[in-house]
Parts: structure tokens; sequence; C-alpha cells
């Protein structure tokens, strides 16, 4: 088992994430593309509660016109950290060590990136405090 899942899980089940909202395929999926273990949880927790407030899909993507309902988790899960590993500009910061969430929330939320950033920020230190 990966030793990032029983922190992640921990704070999951604390946090009063649904069930289906599970570290194991989040930090399976975010490992298989060569992102930090708590990433899609951390966009997750921002977009849509940890899992427990979405339209779409639980990690923001899409609008009314541009729906992005991938299905479970696993499949979701997959494919939003294929795309990010696979985006050229994450590249450089997928090869970082990742640990400036700013730089990530400019790329991923360019034009809200303050305040998300200091969202991606709040739930990185739950999870660190679990």
């Amino acid at each position: 088992m990966d030793i990032a899942i029983p922190k992640i899980q921990g704070f999951l089940d604390e946090y009063g994430a649904p069930k289906d909202f599970d570290a194991v395929v989040l930090v399976g999926a975010a490992r298989r593309n060569g992102l930090r273990p708590d990433l899609l949880v951390l966009i997750g927790c921002v977009e849509s509660s940890c899992g427990r407030n979405y339209r779409y899909n639980r990690f923001g993507w899409g609008s009314d016109t541009k729906k992005f309902d991938f299905g479970d988790l696993d499949q979701e899960a997959r494919k939003i950290a294929g795309r990010i590993a696979s985006m050229e500009h994450y590249e450089k910061w997928v090869e970082s060590d990742q640990s400036d969430l700013v730089w990530f929330a400019k790329l991923y939320n360019n034009p809200e990136w303050k305040s998300y950033s200091s969202k991606l920020k709040y739930f990185e230190e739950m999870i660190e405090n679990k």
C-alpha cells in the first residue's frame, strides 16, 4: 500500500467525504501519471468539497455548454491526472518537485489563481496535520 493513502483517507473520512471519493483510487491515478499523491485529492476538495457537491465531475471540469462526465471516480481520476501530466504547460511543473501549489494554480485555474492556490494550501495543511 502507498504510504500516502492512510493519511489521505483518514483526512477524507474525517472531512465527511463520500465513500466513493477514495484515496486508493486518487493516489493511484496520481502516481501512475507522475503527480504528487495528494494532487487529485486537493483539486477534488477545492472543486467539489471532497466529492460531496459537484455538477459534472468531482474535479470541476466542464460548464453548462461543455460537460465532462467521465463516469466513476476511477475514470475521472485517470482522465484528469493524464491530462495534467500530458499538457505541455504543465510539463515543467510535473518535472519539478511539485511543491509549488501557487505555480500549479496559475496553470490550472489562471483567472482565479490567488484564491485557488489558497484553497489548495488549506486542504494540503489539513491533510498534513492529520
